[in-house]
């Protein structure tokens, strides 16, 4: 049954809906069913150690179905857990870079689901996790569509926050936010395509170049055509509201 259509930016992290969707799922954190582990490096001797687990059932001849997949995840420093966390989905993006934030904070930004986004303030360990409720849920699944954030660039002389990634199955794009507190936000987006080309016509894919003074430059790829935009900040920042 559906539930709605509309985008709703509800953090739905640590909520009785999502806990219910964890704990059904935490079966697997179990040896019979681990798959595999990987470890990180990322800068000032810290690193980051992923541990698969995942039950699948065969349903047909070459089908298979994913019963429940976590990742238990361990950020680490000289050996010490500084955090951990449980990720559901089976394939995050690890994020190997830090951000230096204008408040004088180092934050390391991870995911504990597909969607959304977490940042752990180093020198504290307080952490906030961000997990949109999306749109076009239904009532067997807590979590609708949202956009899936595979690199992020922050701008510390605005505190803009540049997303690349992209809706399930979709074009890559770049979403821009305010990211004046990482331990405390909604996730209010302005999608960078809609300032260039509002009508999809002529690029596809969107992705992040580089913070230039007053601008975004993002590199905007159609057919046989790559072209390179400068968005004014004033406009992002005027849609942001």
């Amino acid at each position: 049954m559906q539930l709605y259509e509309g985008m709703s930016y509800r953090n739905m992290y640590n909520t009785e809906e999502y806990n219910r969707l964890i704990e059904r799922q935490k079966y697997v954190l179990d040896e019979k069913y681990f798959s595999e582990r990987e470890s990180f490096e990322l800068p000032e001797g810290y690193g980051l150690e992923t541990a698969i687990y995942g039950d699948t059932e065969q349903v047909g001849k070459n089908q298979f179905v994913n019963k429940a997949a976590l990742v238990k995840c361990a950020l680490k420093r000289s050996g010490e857990t500084v955090h951990e966390w449980i990720s559901t989905y089976s394939h995050p993006r690890e994020f190997t870079e830090f951000i230096q934030h204008s408040n004088g904070h180092k934050y390391y930004p991870f995911h504990v689901d597909l969607y959304g986004i977490s940042f752990l303030e180093l020198d504290t360990r307080k952490v906030f996790n961000y997990v949109p409720e999306g749109y076009q849920h239904d009532s067997e699944y807590t979590l609708g569509e949202s956009f899936i954030i595979t690199d992020l660039h922050y701008n510390i002389n605005t505190d803009l926050i540049a997303f690349g990634g992209c809706f399930w199955a979709g074009t890559n794009d770049v979403m821009v936010m305010k990211l004046s507190n990482p331990l405390d936000f909604e996730m209010k987006l302005v999608g960078i395509h809609d300032i260039i080309e509002p009508d999809w016509d002529i690029y596809d894919n969107i992705d992040f170049a580089k913070w230039q003074g007053d601008k975004l430059v993002v590199i905007a790829n159609g057919d046989r055509t790559k072209v390179e935009f400068a968005v004014e900040i004033a406009e992002i920042e005027k849609r942001l509201g």
